[in-house]
């Protein structure tokens, strides 16, 4: 048995905090912790926006909100302890009913992203049919085993890590270059060519995993070696 992590996403619509969305559609929101109080899980919730103000009267209006209050003020951005409804607890009830553990939890563009830790794939089965009959769509972005490390979080394939791994400790990245693409490639034992395009997709791989996740749109889809 392997534990599992997947990343998941779900719509605001269908979670948490869409009347915001909608008002503010840049609003960001970040789960730095969570606590639990009186058999309810209570967030600490950062919120990124240049008009945090304005944000903090769309939180207290939102339907799925119960209590807002307020940990810190900064200049764009506040961490704030928020209670949910009844019908958002019960969501994240589904999310962890099957042996699931949240790890970190985001929302921006009117979509949630949750990284989830399984006991194992089949635990991530039933949470995924038990969240469907909670009324919680999800749609699974990315599967991983804990034993598959970096590799597996970011989606590369062992051709793809080598390379970025030889590119890195040869200063292939450095200004300038210490060692030129031509015989990077070689040491591999690739062409000048076959090098470029695996960079390539591997750069392209790590921003989508990164940078990138939980944002609309995408590159090409090449996921080759």
């Amino acid at each position: 048995m392997t534990a599992t992590v997947a990343e998941v996403t779900a719509s605001a619509a269908d979670f948490a905090l869409y009347e915001t969305f909608r008002e503010f559609g840049d609003v960001r929101f970040e789960v730095e912790r969570v606590a639990a109080g009186d058999g309810r899980v209570v967030p600490f919730v950062r919120v990124t926006h240049e008009d945090v103000a304005a944000v903090h009267e769309a939180l207290d209006a939102d339907s799925t909100t119960a209590v807002v209050e307020v940990l810190a003020d900064l200049e764009n951005e506040r961490l704030y302890r928020i209670e949910w409804v009844d019908r958002v607890e019960a969501h994240v009830d589904a999310l962890l009913e099957r042996g699931g553990a949240v790890l970190s939890a985001s929302g921006r563009n009117g979509q949630w992203l949750f990284r989830l830790l399984f006991p194992d794939r089949a635990a991530l089965s039933r949470t995924y049919d038990h969240c469907a009959d909670a009324g919680l769509d999800l749609s699974v972005e990315r599967v991983f085993g804990i034993d598959e490390g970096r590799r597996g979080r970011y989606g590369l394939t062992d051709k793809q890590q080598d390379a970025l791994q030889a590119a890195f400790e040869r200063s292939y990245y450095s200004i300038p270059r210490e060692v030129p693409a031509h015989e990077l490639a070689a040491e591999i034992g690739v062409s000048h060519q076959a090098l470029s395009e695996r960079l390539r997709r591997a750069h392209e791989t790590l921003l989508e995993n990164t940078v990138m996740l939980g944002h609309e749109g995408d590159g090409d889809g090449s996921k080759g070696l």
